[in-house]
């Protein structure tokens, strides 16, 4: 063997070992963090802002003009958890759509003083795991989970209160909460449009690593829901919820 190959193949061991060190550290790390139920995302170093986006300025872009407030709304993956709340723009509440009882982990990001910022979560003994959104209505548990989610986010926009929601990877779960809260809300203020549709879809689109089928999925949901009356009708009877709760709500968040 030439010295130029054995030399070759020595640096090529060297890289193995190094990466190989680096994969057992962040395993290690992973597991030591898992262990304590606090989740630090050590992907979130590398790239935190992986489907995290203001819902209200991605509908506001997807339409060309200016609907919704921006800076009030935010939806996310899991992995800001355990870096700082700047990083999310500081929002002054999290909420986890993906605490599994059974693997109770808290997902939490770091304020200025230090403090934790731990994700609210309403489902202390069902799990929200399906991809499409209205199988988990079947549960009543979970059911009463979501009421509770929509109710306190309302109450938040009315209150001013500016709040991120997330799941693990920012899209299923995530993607259709968004739907059915952002355009309950246009419901209030305006007819809902085809052009409205297309900005819903555009948003959830906007998602990496979608499903195959999803947007047909959701364009189907979308569809569905409107021609039953509205997201709003079906929040308000699925949850017995305050009609009065979407039209403040709405004042607060839609603009026209």
């Amino acid at each position: 063997m030439s010295k130029i190959k054995k030399s070759h193949l020595f640096i090529f061991l060297v890289i193995i070992f190094v990466l190989s060190g680096v994969f057992s550290f962040f395993e290690y790390l992973y597991h030591h963090d898992a262990n304590r139920y606090e989740s630090k995302q050590w992907l979130g170093f590398f790239d935190h802002r992986l489907n995290f986006r203001d819902v209200g300025q991605s509908y506001n872009e997807c339409l060309g003009q200016r609907i919704f407030q921006e800076n009030k709304i935010f939806r996310s993956n899991k992995y800001f958890s355990g870096w700082s709340c700047e990083k999310i723009k500081s929002p002054n509440k999290i909420y986890t759509f993906n605490y599994d009882p059974h693997n109770p982990h808290v997902y939490y990001c770091f304020e200025n003083n230090n403090s934790k910022k731990i994700g609210i979560r309403f489902n202390e003994h069902s799990l929200i795991k399906d991809t499409d959104f209205v199988s988990n209505w079947k549960n009543l548990e979970v059911k009463s989970a979501l009421c509770r989610y929509f109710e306190s986010n309302l109450n938040d926009l009315i209150q001013n209160q500016k709040f991120l929601y997330h799941c693990d990877q920012g899209r299923d779960r995530t993607g259709f909460y968004s739907v059915m809260l952002m355009l309950s809300l246009a419901e209030q203020k305006m007819k809902v449009t085809s052009e409205i549709q297309k900005a819903a879809l555009c948003d959830y689109s906007k998602s990496t690593r979608l499903p195959k089928n999803a947007e047909a999925k959701m364009t189907q949901f979308i569809e569905e829901t409107e021609q039953k009356g509205g997201f709003s009708k079906f929040l308000m009877e699925n949850c017995h919820l305050d009609p009065k709760l979407f039209s403040l709500a709405a004042e607060s968040f839609v603009v026209k």
